[in-house]
């Protein structure tokens, strides 16, 4: 794993621990699923929906750690657009 995988991989489970009350066992088993395939950009979007999906705002730090992850999985700050929505 390349240490940039090994960043998006820390970095993802840190947020999923931190919303995990906001997320079903279902939803945090998916999320995982796609990160032990190695689908970082993957589970980062179904993340960034199943929380948009709770309509609960999330922290600042949360907010800025997922835009920083979408920005390192190219998947641009716009990404995390929902979920500023709610807060």
């Amino acid at each position: 794993m390349s240490e940039h995988h090994q960043k998006l991989e820390t970095q993802l489970a840190k947020v999923l621990r931190e919303t995990s009350s906001l997320l079903s066992k279902g939803e945090k088993e998916e999320v995982k699923g796609y990160m032990k395939n190695g689908e970082y950009s993957v589970a980062l979007e179904t993340l960034i929906d199943m929380l948009s999906e709770t309509g609960k705002p999330l922290s600042a730090s949360i907010l800025n750690l997922l835009t920083d992850l979408a920005e390192a999985a190219e998947l641009g700050a716009d990404a995390c657009r929902p979920l500023r929505k709610l807060g």
